[in-house]
């Protein structure tokens, strides 16, 4: 059996943010998000304001915001 290694979190960037919404969406039982979706909440949310977990290979699998 592996090791799993400790995820890498950090601030999102604007290219995660499609990622990070999805993973919120995904939480909730919803589809993923829409390039309308996106922009709406690019123009509400700080970037630096919001965190997320990257696995080994890079994928996001975690996020928090704080409001």
């Amino acid at each position: 059996m592996s090791r799993m290694s400790a995820p890498t979190v950090r601030p999102i960037h604007d290219e995660d943010l499609a990622a990070f919404i999805g993973v919120q969406r995904t939480a909730m039982l919803h589809g993923p998000p829409g390039d309308d979706d996106v922009a709406a909440r690019r123009a509400l949310w700080p970037a630096g304001r919001a965190l997320a977990a990257f696995d080994a290979e890079g994928t996001l699998c975690g996020t928090a915001r704080s409001f």
